[in-house]
């Protein structure tokens, strides 16, 4: 058994209550975490419409729909993740389907600074980078991980930290641009191909 307990997938928030925990601290002109810069509640504000549009229009492949059909055993999905970030705006909601698909499939959100003791055992390249998403089986041993982004959007983040640009907005431009083609089937594809075979 990892770092996450019953108590962590008891305390977290459904992805309904994190979507209106969101709505809720906009409103009052925050975010979520102790950054509560003029930028981050931008970047929250930003996020929520995304988040809306990809509820609203995200589609899953049949294959994908399938697949969840056919889980056979409980499954905890734990999804790490903040207001602000950018990539989980475009994942958590094609996760969130995923899972709806599936009476076995249980999805649980947590914050990263919140729970900084469960995002410091899932730190990629030594950075705390979300969304991180762990898939647990019935007794919470790790089965699948997969985040903060897909293959091809980390490898856009790669070349331009190998550069050295300072740039990051035209970046993080090319990041969503190519979300946007992808249209979620990239995240599908990597989150299926972690399922235990049946």
């Amino acid at each position: 058994m990892g770092i996450i307990t019953k108590k962590y997938i008891q305390d977290a928030f459904t992805y309904e209550e994190y979507r209106q925990l969101g709505k809720d601290l906009i409103s009052q002109g925050k975010t979520t975490g102790p950054n509560q810069s003029q930028d981050f509640l931008n970047y929250s504000k930003l996020n929520d419409k995304r988040m809306d549009r990809v509820d609203k229009t995200q589609e899953l492949e049949p294959e994908t729909i399938a697949a969840m059909k056919g889980i056979l055993a409980p499954q905890y999905w734990v999804v790490i993740t903040e207001l602000w970030c950018g990539d989980a705006a475009i994942s958590l909601p094609v996760i969130e389907k995923m899972a709806a698909q599936s009476k076995r499939v249980r999805l649980s959100i947590l914050l990263r600074d919140d729970n900084t003791e469960v995002m410091d055992e899932y730190l990629t390249d030594g950075a705390r980078s979300i969304p991180k998403l762990i898939m647990l089986d019935a007794d919470y041993n790790e089965i699948g991980l997969w985040g903060p982004r897909p293959d091809a959007a980390q490898e856009i983040m790669r070349k331009w930290k190998e550069t050295e640009n300072t740039d990051k907005s035209a970046m993080l431009e090319d990041v969503q641009r190519w979300y946007i083609q992808d249209k979620g089937k990239t995240i599908q594809e990597e989150i299926i191909s972690l399922l235990p075979q049946q």
